[in-house]
């Protein structure tokens, strides 16, 4: 069975595919990409135009290759930053 967890933090966007056989969990995918969405949110109260434009491209990535293993968006396990809740 295959799985994908998506983490979106204050510095970072983390993918993680994994398939599970019988209990042996195998690593297909691990991506990690720094957007700095929460830079300068101490001074500004709200995320920076760049920082959302970054995550989002990045997001659309990671997307496209949950995509290609045929895992359904809505199963994917996503979690952000408590900056972004």
């Amino acid at each position: 069975m295959l799985k994908a967890s998506i983490d979106i933090g204050s510095n970072s966007i983390l993918l993680l595919i994994c398939e599970d056989s019988n209990g042996e969990i195998k690593v297909l995918e691990n991506h990690s990409y720094v957007t700095g969405l929460g830079r300068n949110l101490d001074d500004n109260n709200e995320f920076l135009q760049t920082a959302m434009d970054e995550s989002l491209s990045v997001l659309i990535k990671y997307s496209d290759i949950v995509a290609n293993y045929k895992i359904p968006l809505f199963e994917v396990l996503a979690t952000a930053t408590e900056a972004s809740r």
